[in-house]
Order: structure tokens, then sequence, then C-alpha cells
């Protein structure tokens, strides 16, 4: 049937969407034949429809076969599954459980068990660790009766309406397309005059081309990987939310310093390439000036949190955030005074507005300087309570 030219072999059953676990609470990975038979009865106990179980026992079969066949080699049979999300998820935790199985068993080669579905994308995974020397495809089979044909169809229907996985596209968004035509049409009865049929389309469509991008990218999956990462580990939602804040402190100082610059010029005149190119340095300093204390204050905040983080999870960057925050404000006014020298430019070296600009910088070095000596002496006295070292 199969030549085996390995030593130690190990025969794997994959299932993917751990059917195992969800059905039947089983962990994985499963080891051995009478585990693996008990965990193979107790699923279709629970499903009696369920591949994964017929899958198991031909692995079984398998490994019997070629036990009474080949005396000088070793063989073992296990069972390893995935993630019910799907995706990157699954694959990681199906690499992590063959990863350990081939380990402890000191595997020399693997053969695949396959339902014919999923076989494309388990075995590279387990090619990353052991090479396969065969696949058997094993399915079902089934009678070419209408009566079965029938329970097939209504088997895929009950897990389509009661598998959420499926259901939330399959029932949710052709139930969501319902609901707005549904609305649309309540409203252009009541209000004959406005296009809500057209509008209608448009939302459709909309709700359509969402759906199909959040699928098609996946984005669906990053979010949820998202979500449970954020979930182990709190402190990362201080990096996100410092991060929103900061680009929401851009946005703001770029709408304001945009609104600054309509006050003081018709749209006229800012539509004209000759008046923007004539007028570039007051229009310039008009966007910093308003601007940059928005930015300031976004790169502070940022830092703030950061440094929260950094805290919380005891990293030393905590104390590089300290003179961090004083660079920020101090280099943001000498922007501020310098951008003023473009509308209007000194007189010579001594003008007081440069000179004002050097006392500030040179006030700036200090102050930095004073808040990073002060800080390397907290770190030094106070550094081993942050780290517990």
């Amino acid at each position: 049937m199969m030549r085996v030219n390995s030593r130690r072999i190990i025969i794997l059953c994959v299932d993917h969407d751990d059917d195992i676990g969800r059905k039947t609470g089983i962990k994985t990975p499963i080891i051995g034949e009478d585990s693996i038979r008990e965990a193979a009865i107790r699923l279709l106990m629970a499903d009696p429809s369920e591949a994964d179980a017929n899958t198991m026992f031909e692995a079984l079969k398998i490994l019997n076969d070629l036990r009474g066949k080949s005396q000088d080699e070793e063989y073992e049979v296990a069972v390893v599954a995935g993630s019910t999300v799907g995706g990157v998820e699954s694959d990681r935790k199906i690499a992590e459980e063959i990863e350990n199985i081939v380990k402890n068993f000191k595997a020399d080669a693997a053969i695949l068990v396959s339902d014919g579905y999923s076989d494309q994308v388990v075995a590279p995974i387990i090619q990353s660790f052991v090479p396969i020397i065969s696949v058997r495809r094993f399915a079902v089979k089934h009678s070419e009766t209408l009566e079965t044909t029938w329970f097939i169809l209504l088997t895929y229907l009950k897990t389509v309406l009661s598998d959420r996985r499926y259901s939330r596209w399959v029932l949710g968004l052709p139930g969501m397309i319902m609901v707005v035509f549904t609305t649309f049409f309540l409203l252009s009865m009541m209000y004959p005059a406005i296009p809500f049929l057209t509008y209608a389309q448009i939302v459709t469509l909309l709700i359509l081309g969402f759906a199909l991008l959040v699928r098609g990218f996946g984005i669906d999956e990053v979010v949820a990987q998202a979500i449970r990462t954020v979930s182990r580990n709190p402190s990362i939602l201080l990096n996100i939310t410092s991060v929103i804040v900061f680009v929401s402190f851009i946005i703001i100082g770029i709408i304001q310093a945009s609104g600054r610059i309509i006050r003081l010029y018709p749209l006229e005149q800012l539509s004209d390439m000759n008046f923007l190119l004539s007028h570039l340095n007051e229009l310039s300093y008009a966007f910093v000036d308003e601007s940059t204390t928005y930015f300031a204050m976004g790169l502070s905040l940022f830092i703030i949190g950061r440094a929260a983080y950094f805290f919380i999870t005891k990293d030393e960057r905590f104390w590089s955030s300290i003179p961090s925050i004083t660079t920020v404000f101090m280099l943001a006014e000498a922007v501020k005074r310098a951008v003023y020298m473009i509308i209007r430019l000194p007189e010579g070296f001594f003008d007081p507005h440069i000179i004002q600009l050097i006392i500030w910088i040179l006030l700036s070095i200090a102050s930095i300087a004073g808040v990073t000596v002060l800080t390397h002496k907290l770190k030094a006295r106070y550094g081993h309570l942050l780290t517990g070292r």
C-alpha cells in the first residue's frame, strides 16, 4: 500500500477549524491509538455527520496496516487542531502542536491523512518541521439517492444557520441589505419627491463593497487578532490610544491652520497660483504658527502615553521619555520664533528677534541638559524600583 523508508514515522490528522475541541471539549494534540479512538467516538457521538472523525479512523487503519507490514520501523499517530477563528491564528496553533509532537516523538517523516480540503493548507506547515512522505486523501462515501442528497443539503444549511463564522456572511449581510432597502422604501412612500430608492442602491453597494473588502483582505481576522492581543496585554492599549491622540492633534492642527489662512485671505486669492507663490512666506508663517502648538501637544501626549506604557511594562526607556517632553516644547517655541522672521526679515545680526531666538535656543539647551541630568540622578536612585532589580 505504502512504502515507508524512514525509521520513525508520525501519522498526522489535522482538524483545521478545531471541530474536535468545539464539539467535544477535547484539547489537542491527541497522541496515541487509544486516545484518538476515544476522541473519534466522542466526536461521532456529538455529531454523527462529522467527517473529521472518519478521517481519524482512517489514520488508525493506516497505523495498523503499516505496523503489520513493517516490523523494523516505529509508528505513532496524532491529531492536531487549529482554531475556530481560522486564518493565521489557526495555522500558528497547528504549527506549535506539530513542533511539539515532532520534537517529543523525534519523527523522521510524516504521513498526512486529509479529507482533501485542507491538505494544501497544512502540508507546508508540516513540511517546515518534518518531511511528508505520503498524503492519504480520505472522503466519506455517500449514497447517491435523492434522500441522501437532501440530508447533505440540510446538514450544510444547518451549519450555515448555527455556525457564526458562516451565518454572519450568509445571513447577516443579506439581512442588512433587506433592512436598508425596506427603510428607504418606506421613506420614499412618505416623501415621494426625494429619490430614496437611489440612495438605497448606493448604500447597498457600499455595504457589499465594504464586506468584500473586509473579507477579501482578511481585515476581520486582523481586527480579531488585534482585539485578542490587546485583551491578553491591556498595556498595549496605551500605545494605541497614544497614536490615536497624536494623529488627532495633527489633524486638528492642520484644520486650524487651514482655517486661519482662509480667514486671512479670500478663497479666490488662494486659488490663484501667482498669489500663492508671491505670498508663500506669509502663508507658511500662518500655517506653522497656528499648527505648531497642536503638533507639540500631540507629540507630547504621545510621549506621555509611551512613558506610561514603559512604566507599566517596567522598561528602562521610561526615563528617556522625561527629557523628550521638555525637548518637544522647547523646540516648538524655537520653530515659531524662527518662522516669524520669514515675514519680518531681520535688519542685522543684532536684530532683537535674532537675539531673542538665540537666547531661547541657549535656554532650551540648558533646560534639556538640566532635565537630562536630573533624570539620570532619579534613574540611579529609583531605577531599581521600576525594573525590580
